[in-house]
């Protein structure tokens, strides 16, 4: 773990995008969501959201949340890394309102001010340059338009906690992340140490880990993240560029609601002033 040089920022972006352009394995996983999985991203962009106006959907997959949200009035753009995931999920639009292509979040092929709404659900954690990503999402939102980044929250200790009881009580363990119940309450003493430093922390510190792009047996459940993804980084950093934060976390519990650091789900949604 560990905040990446630029240099070793563009190996891991080479080495993802060869990944996700190959991984037939990954492709397939992903052809097998339905609209269920999608319910809690379709819901906050309703909420803060138009029901017109033009939307990107960054980081799409094979396209389904980006088909899902244009069956309305809004005009939709989805685009992915990855043309071979785009190909598991191509369907017409007999309305007009969905474009899908190809297109890498780090250098989007689109003009200043472009959309009402940028929307990204579980990608966040997977851009080798967080900073660079989200400025190319305010770059191409309109001013007085919604950014919304849906990800786990990789740094909460809830998750490793869980995990901990999980295998104690004779669960399987969770691969890559928490093998064993030692490594679990390691993982849970990290996350806690690190999100109480990042609660007093002025400004983002993007953390970095070294993706498990080998592992088939994980593809899907973040093996292949890079960024340890949690609210404070991005809060501050679109605070920075001026964004008045409409949500940071999920808050289905109190424990989200008064402490989101603690949140297992980063639900950050900034308005562009």
């Amino acid at each position: 773990m560990n905040s990446l040089l630029p240099s070793q920022a563009l190996t891991f972006r080479e080495r993802l995008a060869q990944f996700y352009k190959t991984s037939w394995a990954y492709a397939e996983h992903l052809a097998q969501e339905d609209g269920n999985y999608f319910r809690r991203y379709l819901s906050l962009v309703n909420k803060y959201g138009t029901e017109a106006g033009t939307l990107l959907d960054a980081g799409c997959g094979t396209g389904l949340s980006s088909y899902l949200l244009s069956e309305g009035k809004r005009k939709v753009v989805g685009i992915d890394l990855s043309e071979l995931f785009l190909q598991q999920g191509r369907r017409e639009d007999a309305g007009g309102n969905l474009l899908l292509a190809a297109a890498d979040i780090l250098n989007l092929p689109f003009q200043d001010q472009s959309f009402d709404l940028v929307g990204s659900y579980l990608v966040v954690e997977f851009l080798p340059d967080v900073p660079r990503g989200v400025e190319e999402m305010i770059r191409v939102l309109r001013k007085g338009g919604i950014l919304l980044m849906v990800t786990p929250n990789l740094l909460s200790p809830v998750w490793p906690l869980r995990d901990f009881f999980h295998i104690v009580l004779g669960g399987s363990p969770r691969p890559v992340w928490c093998e064993n119940a030692r490594s679990a309450l390691a993982t849970f003493w990290r996350n806690l140490l690190l999100t109480v430093k990042k609660g007093f922390q002025r400004k983002s510190e993007f953390l970095y880990r070294e993706p498990d792009l080998t592992c088939q047996r994980v593809v899907g459940r973040d093996s292949d993240s890079v960024y340890l993804a949690c609210p404070q980084d991005l809060v501050l950093f679109l605070k920075g560029k001026g964004f008045r934060i409409l949500r940071k976390a999920g808050s289905s519990t109190w424990v989200e609601r008064f402490f989101p650091s603690l949140s297992t789900a980063v639900e950050v949604v900034a308005q562009k002033i």
